[in-house]
């Protein structure tokens, strides 16, 4: 996390010097942007797609998602917490016909979205 303030006392600065230190002491390589978490529509899964060299899957949906480059693809990461129970459920709903809603947030090295938990609902 950035700094607020500097270590030193600058009261005797004048406000607008203050301002002025006060951004240039925000550390920005420290403070991205938050990648936004987001939640995909209800549908179907398409395709279910493992790796050959990675614990991670693939998931195409049938309705599109914007965000990342491939946007009906959803994906996990052999790092990531929680990708077991996420491909059980994912294989669960494919076999069942049910649909499913997963959150995402940002986009993998691959371009799918990055799997972050697995909603699914008996219609």
């Amino acid at each position: 996390m950035g700094r607020l303030f500097c270590a030193r006392s600058y009261a005797f600065a004048p406000l607008g010097a203050l301002v002025l230190l006060v951004l240039s002491a925000a550390d920005p390589v420290a403070q991205p942007f938050p990648i936004p978490i987001r939640d995909s529509p209800w549908a179907y899964i398409t395709v279910l797609q493992t790796h050959a060299t990675e614990d991670a899957l693939s998931v195409t949906l049938d309705t599109a998602f914007a965000g990342c480059p491939t946007a009906t693809v959803y994906e996990t990461r052999s790092t990531d917490d929680g990708r077991k129970l996420h491909h059980a459920l994912l294989l669960g709903a494919f076999l069942n016909h049910k649909r499913v809603s997963i959150t995402t947030q940002g986009c993998t090295s691959s371009g799918g979205h990055r799997i972050l938990s697995v909603a699914v609902r008996d219609d």
